[in-house]
């Protein structure tokens, strides 16, 4: 008898929890939403994951990278960065932790950054309805370098950003989207 009763209750508090799961937060479903309907949104990332190789294991091996990372995962919290969507125009300014694969300007250029600014290529925004996350890919060019970018927005107002390129190996980003801050006005109007 007790251990039908422990039972029933078992399977009552899992169902709460996942019904508390599911709608624990339709605010912030409806606030992506509206994000990406008026493509005026910021994303920071927190973590950096590289593709291993020989530079990313040799940076793992020397202790050299950022506090709190570990093998081909960097932690990104005292590096600035973004991701921002406004309206047509996309731009990015986000730490390169990873081989090249070509030549190219990069190794004269101290800021190996992947950086880029300007309207988007072929690009794509859909809805997954079951799961309430967004798709966005498109291609975008930084002087002799091709970006392909492919992002993930979640419910949670988390996104996973994945950069292939021309010249790179690939490297993906973890972080949260928000709303892009508003402007200051100038003073006397």
């Amino acid at each position: 008898m007790k251990i039908t009763r422990l039972l029933v209750l078992g399977v009552l508090l899992l169902g709460f929890s996942v019904t508390a799961q599911k709608t624990e937060n339709p605010d912030q479903s409806a606030k992506l939403d509206e994000l990406v309907a008026s493509k005026q949104f910021r994303i920071e990332s927190i973590w950096a994951r590289a593709q291993g190789g020989n530079a990313v294991n040799a940076i793992a091996n020397a202790n050299l990278q950022p506090p709190g990372s570990s093998g081909n995962r960097f932690n990104l919290a005292n590096n600035p960065n973004y991701f921002e969507m406004q309206g047509d125009s996309v731009s990015a300014y986000l730490p390169y932790f990873g081989e090249f694969q070509f030549g190219g300007d990069h190794y004269s250029n101290r800021n190996s950054a992947i950086d880029f600014k300007g309207i988007p290529r072929d690009l794509t925004i859909e809805k997954n309805e079951k799961k309430g996350s967004y798709e966005i890919a498109f291609l975008i060019d930084r002087k002799t370098e091709t970006f392909q970018v492919n992002i993930k927005l979640y419910p949670s107002l988390k996104s996973l950003i994945t950069i292939n390129s021309s010249q790179r190996f690939v490297i993906r980003y973890d972080g949260n989207v928000e709303a892009l801050p508003e402007k200051e006005e100038a003073e006397g109007k």
